[in-house]
C-alpha cells in the first residue's frame, strides 16, 4: 500500500528562516490568532521553553512562529523585544499579550489558554502527561551529560565569585567613577580571575552545547510523539534542513502517490 502526503494547515512553525521576516508580517496581517516565540540559538532558556510552546500550540490548534535576531530583526525591534525568550500573542493583527523570560509548562499552559479565551484551571490531558514525562527524560539526560564538567568547574567558580564580590566592594568605595569605567575595570579583572581555569569554562560550554542539541532532539521527538493522531489522517512533523522551522503534513493511508 502506497501513501501520499498532502499539505495540511500548519499548526507548528511555518515558512523557512530565509523568508521569516516577510512571512511573519504576512501571518500577522492575516489577522488570525498567532503566537510568536522570540528566541536565540545560543539561549539555554529558549531551548528549554521551545518544545513546551510547540506542544501547547499544537494542542490548542493555534499557529506558532519563531522569531530570531538572524531571521526577524525588524520584528524584534518593532516590538521592543529585549529579553529572550519572549512569547507574544497576536489577534486581528494586533499585539495583545506578551510574556518575557522562561516559564514552565503550567505557567505557559495557563497563559496560552487564557489569551485564547479559556477560563479556569486547564485540565491535564493524556498527551500532556506523556509529554511531561518525555521532557523529564530529556532533562535527566542533559543533567547527566553536564554533571562531570559542572562539578569540575564548581570550586573554581566559587573562589572566583568571592574575588569578584571583593572587587565590587572596592569599586563601590572608589570616589568619582562612571558606570562605564567601573564596568571596564570589572571586565578586565574578571578576565584575569578566570584565566587560570578558562579551559574548564570552555569545556563546560562545549558540553552544554552538545547537551542542548541532545535536548532539542529528544524534545522534538516528544512533540511529535504526543501530537500523533490515531485518525485516518495521521499528522507527520516535518522540519526544515536546520530543524529550526517545522510544520505538519497529513499522511493519508490508502491513496496512491502521484
Amino acid at each position: 500500500m502506497e501513501t501520499s502526503m498532502t499539505a495540511a494547515q500548519p499548526l507548528g512553525e511555518t515558512d523557512y528562516p530565509q523568508r521569516s521576516e516577510e512571512a511573519l508580517a504576512g501571518l500577522i496581517g492575516n489577522g488570525a490568532d498567532l503566537f510568536v516565540l522570540a528566541a536565540m540559538d545560543d539561549c539555554v532558556p529558549c531551548t528549554l521553553m521551545r518544545p513546551i510552546v510547540r506542544h501547547l500550540a499544537l494542542r490548542l490548534s493555534v499557529a506558532l512562529r519563531l522569531a530570531e535576531p538572524a531571521t526577524a530583526p525588524g520584528f524584534l525591534e518593532c516590538h521592543a523585544v529585549e529579553r529572550f525568550p519572549e512569547l507574544l500573542f497576536f489577534r486581528n493583527g494586533n499585539l495583545l499579550e506578551r510574556r518575557a523570560g522562561f516559564h514552565d509548562f503550567d505557567d505557559l499552559n495557563l497563559f496560552m489558554r487564557g489569551v485564547l479565551g479559556g477560563s479556569g484551571e486547564p485540565a491535564e490531558t493524556a498527551p500532556d502527561i506523556a509529554f511531561r514525562s518525555l521532557v523529564d527524560e530529556a532533562q535527566a539526560a542533559v543533567d547527566a551529560m553536564m554533571e562531570p564538567a559542572s562539578a569540575a568547574l564548581a570550586p573554581f567558580m566559587a573562589a572566583a565569585g568571592a574575588k569578584l564580590q571583593a572587587l565590587d566592594a572596592r569599586l563601590g568605595s572608589v570616589g568619582e567613577m562612571t558606570v562605564d569605567e567601573a564596568n571596564r575595570l570589572r571586565r578586565a579583572e574578571q578576565v584575569r580571575i578566570y584565566a587560570p581555569f578558562q579551559d574548564r569554562i570552555d569545556a563546560l560550554r562545549h558540553v552544554q552545547a552538545r547537551a542542548m542539541r541532545l535536548y532539542e532532539e529528544m524534545t522534538y521527538q516528544a512533540v511529535w510523539a504526543c501530537a500523533a493522531s490515531p485518525s485516518e489522517s495521521t499528522p507527520t512533523f516535518v522540519c526544515s534542513p536546520d530543524g529550526s522551522v517545522c510544520s505538519f503534513v497529513a499522511v493519508v493511508q490508502g491513496e496512491t502517490a502521484p
